[in-house]
């Protein structure tokens, strides 16, 4: 009976050694995200591509149809 539960033991182990090496890399690809910022056309304020509205001056941004720059300074 202990070698059952020996061997048992042992897959619980590895099961949870691959478990906590996946997590590991999800975490490190969320830190790791590039985000690159743009210039808010009205008030200048970092927006992300494809909002909708500015969210500190509320402005409608049109990505289609618009000169919307990247913000070299501001990329994650």
């Amino acid at each position: 009976m202990a070698k059952g539960d020996s061997i048992i033991g042992s897959i619980f182990k590895f099961m949870a050694l691959l478990g906590g090496a996946w997590l590991t890399i999800e975490v490190l690809k969320a830190i790791s995200k590039k985000v690159t910022y743009y210039d808010c056309p009205k008030c200048g304020s970092d927006i992300e591509y494809g909002q909708e509205n500015c969210n500190v001056c509320g402005v409608g941004l049109d990505w289609e149809n618009s000169k919307i720059e990247a913000n070299a300074e501001n990329t994650n």
